[in-house]
């Protein structure tokens, strides 16, 4: 249990977050299909990128992904198209997630990937070798994961590999970094429409360096709103970003934080805004992972708002749909929840405490997290689970001028 409360008037400082786990990843598996020995500057400390990088390093054949399911999905991949036998898996949880449209893929382009047993451990058996290539029509309305996944191993195939994306493609900024980031170390792609195509190439990797993680950014948004006075400057992060998660600053600018970019950094500020009588909109198609912290926003300044394109929410380390209904109508919102939609009627009803039980999910911490900025004393469990994104939250959070008290030691059992 974690208890946290922020006393002070004025937030003020300089919060160096964790560089992009999305693009460390990415990274290190590019780094090590081009077999080099140049650094990635500034790479993720999240658990997700330290278990890839891991993994990676000792090259054994059983592999434990915890709850990281980017790793575990470019993993599959890599494992399935490079040679050599391996077996991988992770907590029941990230085994529940979807994983059968990528193991399907695989197979179909000559890969050999089984559901199976090590140790009585259940995972993927998976024998690896220079996949086929060719046309492959997959369905990207679930995971984009599943789509970088297969287009990072695309250059090791023996026949170009054309990917034909069909239905309406989720997360698709996370697509795009893929591509340029393969782009940037000598991958060439065609596009038509939804049609990828990249012939049998290799990567050319040099030493580069991650920008700051606009996922991460997110709760520092909530704090700034929050406060009564604030300004807080995060570096090394730009407005122009591969990040799709970079839209969080327009998104925050209808709710009353402000952001401007200064040399290599930016800096959040408050600012008036405009009351509308229609509820704002949110379309989360694109930018999922914000959805915890900007409902948490507009729940505690009672904003009425409607997020659309919801449907991936289900899939995440828990269903975080649901799950911050209930939390946040266990202090007085409300919330409508349905296939397409989620509504937010009512605000929290403030209180000088609030207690909250919380799944193990990162991004749900955090958003809860902030609300503390509202001179709220905040409690809840299960307040590990941070570490699989941004280990040093807390840290962040007592330099400011929080007070964090940890009132028990709870056990991971995941990221």
């Amino acid at each position: 249990m974690i208890k946290i409360k922020f006393p002070l008037i004025n937030l003020k400082g300089t919060i160096s977050i964790p560089s992009s786990k999305s693009i460390s990843n990415r990274l290190l598996l590019i780094k090590s299909i081009a077999n080099s020995d140049q650094e990635i500057e500034n790479l993720s400390n999240a658990e997700d990128v330290m278990l890839l990088k891991q993994v990676l390093e000792e090259n054994g054949y059983y592999k434990n992904f915890n709850d990281g399911a980017t790793p575990f999905r470019m993993m599959m991949a890599y494992c399935a198209a490079t040679a050599g036998e391996h077996f991988i898996t992770g907590t029941d949880q990230l085994l529940k997630r979807p994983m059968r449209t990528l193991v399907e893929a695989l197979n179909y382009l000559g890969g050999e990937v089984n559901y199976g047993y090590h140790n009585d451990e259940t995972g993927y058996k998976i024998k690896g070798k220079q996949l086929i290539g060719g046309r492959l029509v997959l369905d990207a309305s679930v995971s984009s994961q599943f789509v970088s996944s297969l287009l990072l191993v695309a250059p090791l195939m023996k026949r170009p590999l054309t990917l034909i994306l069909k239905n309406a493609i989720v997360s698709a900024p996370y697509i795009e970094m893929t591509l340029s980031l393969m782009q940037r170390f000598g991958i060439k792609a065609e596009r038509q429409e939804n049609e990828i195509t990249i012939p049998n190439q290799k990567y050319s990797y040099k030493k580069t360096k991650v920008e700051s993680d606009w996922s991460a950014a997110a709760f520092w948004y909530n704090a700034v709103l929050f406060a009564d006075e604030a300004s807080i400057k995060i570096p090394s992060i730009a407005m122009q970003s591969l990040q799709g998660d970079a839209i969080v600053a327009h998104y925050y600018s209808r709710l009353g934080v402000a952001t401007q970019q200064e040399g290599r950094s930016i800096v959040l500020f408050k600012q008036s805004v405009a009351k509308t009588e229609e509820p704002l909109l949110f379309d989360m198609a694109t930018c999922p992972d914000l959805f915890p912290a900007l409902i948490t926003a507009c729940a505690v300044k009672n904003v009425e708002a409607t997020f659309v394109n919801i449907q991936t929410l289900k899939y995440k380390e828990s269903n975080r749909g649901l799950e911050m209904q209930r939390i946040l109508e266990s202090s007085g919102s409300e919330i409508t929840v349905t296939d397409e939609s989620i509504k937010l009627v009512k605000g929290i009803t403030w209180a000088e405490e609030l207690n909250f039980e919380i799944p193990f999910d990162h991004r749900i911490a955090m958003a809860v997290s902030t609300i503390a900025f509202t001179d709220c004393q905040v409690s809840f469990n299960n307040e590990d689970c941070i570490y699989k994104s941004y280990p040093d939250f807390y840290d962040h959070l007592t330099e400011v001028g929080a007070r964090v008290t940890h009132t028990s030691l709870v056990t991971s059992e995941g990221n």
